[in-house]
């Protein structure tokens, strides 16, 4: 019984460790009084660096909108993701014996005809998530963070600018080609294009500071 007792009181200490430990983040829109010169990233440096000088000119610009996610009380920066709103193309359905008939085509006319099928897109109203990144500090002990600040501010922003009748129909980003990353962002219900489609993309489509970086998209 006594172990019993003290194995109890271990747990129940532990219980109330974790809970000294919990953090409680808030959402805010990024101004000029906030101070950005902590926020470090490991994985993405360059991203980090971006934030911290040119994040706030893009707000005075009215060109994109970035949100800062911070610890209650001691303002410390926990991460941040930018959003701005505009069109994307998406690969469009193919209707059913498209395949049997551009193949048709293609061995009788050039293979222009291969070109034209593989680049069938309808331009979309979209909200791109320009960047999301999270503190190396906070990635590092609270597991899970990202996937929090998405679920909890990035949706429920989403929700609230949809409700304002800004009109959007698909959310998209350009993702570093990590496959630890591409598996986070398909678990939040994002997909990759197929690899003609990406092709063009990458061609066509993607911003030159995304260079290397993988299309993904979701219907919102």
């Amino acid at each position: 019984m006594i172990v019993n007792n003290q194995g109890q009181k271990n747990e129940e200490m532990k219980k109330e460790e974790m809970k000294k430990e919990e953090i409680k983040i808030v959402c805010r829109k990024l101004d000029e009084s906030m101070n950005l010169e902590g926020f470090e990233c490991e994985e993405e440096p360059q991203m980090a660096n971006i934030f911290k000088e040119y994040a706030m000119e893009g707000m005075k610009d009215h060109a994109e909108y970035t949100f800062v996610v911070m610890e209650e009380g001691s303002r410390e920066i926990v991460g941040f993701f930018t959003i701005k709103f505009g069109s994307v193309l998406i690969p469009y359905p193919k209707a059913e014996g498209t395949n049997k008939v551009w193949l048709f085509m293609r061995r009788k006319a050039a293979k222009i005809f291969k070109l034209m099928e593989s680049q069938r897109f309808e331009t979309v109203s979209a909200c791109e998530i320009v960047n999301f990144v999270v503190n190396s500090a906070y990635s590092k002990r609270e597991k899970g963070i990202g996937v929090a600040i998405y679920n909890t501010f990035i949706v429920a922003l989403l929700k609230s600018y949809r409700k304002a009748n800004v009109p959007f129909e698909y959310v998209y980003l350009y993702a570093l080609p990590r496959k630890g990353l591409i598996k986070h962002y398909k678990s939040l219900g994002f997909q990759r294009t197929d690899p003609e489609t990406e092709s063009f993309i990458v061609n066509h489509v993607r911003p030159q500071y995304d260079d290397t970086c993988i299309f993904m998209y979701k219907k919102f």
